[in-house]
């Protein structure tokens, strides 16, 4: 069965240890236990975070050696200076959580229910605290920080589980979800060719209009007839003038062609006329 290493942290944290801390931050022992609680699978997280693919131990684990009292079974105060707890707890938090240290802070704050500035105060105080207790069991289990790793590896689902409101596996564990290089399909899109073919527009054929005065042709033609024969008859009368006179009945028939001529020809152009108009 695997160690729970949050339970065992947690329980070193003896209620003398929780009433000093919280006169020193100016909290309740009950909310310092609130703390301790948002706070131990917090520096847990950090520590897997950070270490994941390597055994070895960081540099700032060496400074934890001889940080804790003589006690075994808990993480006391008895000789340590508080200011200076301060101060290895910020260097700490910087080696674990780099810049978002002060979001921590304020998960820490919204889990315990107390004020930013104080839960500041006692993760600083704390961190030092748990981490130095954490190196004294190690020692007395003959723990190497490899067993450290694997040991939080295998229970880091509880480990997620125990984090503070606002803080997820995503704020410590980078490969947690694996990218997948997935290529972007590219489509071709051919705009489609229109080819214009110019037309050619053969204009209808339009026929002349047919002339219903056809019947005008011929009259014409009738009426020259007429002409050239009245001119020869003329003619030939002139030429018998002297040895004889025309007769009155022929000079007559000349006379009413002339007439009738002159009416064809008026009728004509006035036929003519009304079909231009």
């Amino acid at each position: 069965m695997s160690v729970n290493l949050i339970e065992i942290l947690k329980n070193a944290v003896s209620d003398k240890t929780i009433e000093t801390i919280g006169k020193e931050v100016g909290l309740e022992p009950a909310a310092v236990k609130s703390g301790v609680s948002a706070i131990v699978p917090t520096l847990l997280a950090g520590i897997l975070g950070k270490n994941t693919a390597t055994s070895a131990a960081p540099s700032w684990m060496d400074s934890l050696t001889g940080l804790m009292g003589n006690k075994q079974d808990e993480a006391d105060l008895e000789g340590m200076n508080l200011t200076d707890m301060l101060g290895k707890g910020k260097d700490l938090l910087g080696n674990l959580f780099g810049n978002k240290t002060e979001e921590v802070s304020s998960a820490i704050a919204q889990t315990a229910g107390m004020q930013k500035e104080k839960a500041e105060k006692l993760l600083s105080m704390l961190t030092p605290l748990v981490l130095g207790y954490l190196a004294k069991w190690m020692k007395s289990k003959n723990w190497t920080f490899g067993n450290l790793v694997t040991n939080l590896l295998e229970n880091k689902s509880n480990l997620v589980a125990a984090l503070p409101t606002g803080l997820s596996a995503a704020h410590f564990f980078n490969t947690d979800i694996p990218k997948a290089d997935v290529e972007t399909p590219k489509i071709n899109v051919e705009a489609p060719k229109v080819t214009v073919t110019e037309s050619k527009v053969t204009p209808p054929m339009v026929e002349p209009p047919k002339s219903n005065n056809n019947w005008l042709k011929w009259l014409l033609w009738l009426l020259l007839l007429g002409l050239i024969l009245w001119i020869i008859l003329s003619r030939g009368c002139k030429s018998c003038q002297r040895e004889s006179v025309v007769p009155t009945d022929s000079i007559n028939v000349v006379d009413s062609m002339k007439a009738q001529t002159d009416t064809v020809v008026h009728f004509i152009k006035e036929d003519s006329n009304k079909s231009d108009n």
